[in-house]
């Protein structure tokens, strides 16, 4: 079974609600990856990765934004034109059905 960019997006929505916290989502990434490596498609493979990789280097880090953003867009599959606030945001998670 494909693991989806919804699913992916709303956890990560949830990941972001711990704080960010650039090792922590990165190992949270990692995890992600190496439990569902299998079930990616080719595109979720690449952020996956890219996530994972932010502790190697500054020029790899994501800001909070960026991650927001991101995961938005792989819950509801475009970009937002305005910023969510963090009620907005999970309210898409809770609508994300796998």
């Amino acid at each position: 079974m494909t693991y989806s960019k919804r699913k992916f997006g709303a956890e990560l929505i949830l990941c972001l609600e711990e704080g960010y916290d650039i090792d922590r989502i990165a190992k949270w990434a990692d995890r992600v990856y190496y439990d569902h490596q299998k079930d990616l498609d080719d595109q979720l493979d690449d952020i996956i990765q890219n996530l994972g990789s932010m502790t190697f280097s500054s020029q790899f880090v994501y800001t909070e934004k960026e991650l927001i953003d991101l995961a938005v867009k792989l819950i509801t599959d475009k970009y937002q034109q305005e910023e969510l606030s963090k009620a907005g945001r999970l309210e898409l998670v809770n609508n994300v059905h796998v």
